[in-house]
């Protein structure tokens, strides 16, 4: 699948950036059938990212994950 250019514009309201997906289940710490980038909001200048993850039992929960450094933001 071709990412997008992120320069391109789009009459879409939003454009995937990417390096999407920014979280991933093979990049979980702990085991993992499926991990969902649900919500991202600035907070005290760091960007929080609540997440649902399902475990192995098909199970969903939501995690917080503050990104101190985003790498996807570098250079955008």
């Amino acid at each position: 699948m071709k990412k997008p250019d992120v320069n391109k514009t789009s009459h879409e309201p939003f454009v995937r950036h990417g390096a999407n997906p920014i979280l991933s289940v093979e990049g979980w710490p702990y085991k993992a059938n499926a991990v969902f980038n649900a919500a991202a909001a600035e907070v005290a200048g760091q960007t929080l990212l609540l997440v649902r993850v399902e475990d192995c039992r098909g199970i969903s929960h939501l995690v917080d994950v503050i990104m101190r450094c985003p790498a996807w933001t570098q250079g955008v």
